[in-house]
């Protein structure tokens, strides 16, 4: 974790609903870099280890 930066976790690996975890981060990391363009801000993601999943740098 550092300054302009956001890092993605989850909480367990177990599923929900049959729907793995690290799915809905995608989908969520796809929210936060589309609302992060929208407001002209660009970034990178860097895939991390679990229980980590990926962290968005400005």
């Amino acid at each position: 974790m550092g300054k302009n930066t956001i890092t993605v976790v989850v909480d367990n690996l177990h599923d929900t609903y049959n729907i793995p975890k690290r799915l809905d981060c995608g989908i969520a990391m796809l929210h936060l870099e589309l609302g992060a363009l929208a407001a002209g801000v660009t970034g990178t993601w860097e895939f991390l280890p679990p229980p980590r999943v990926a962290r968005f740098t400005l």
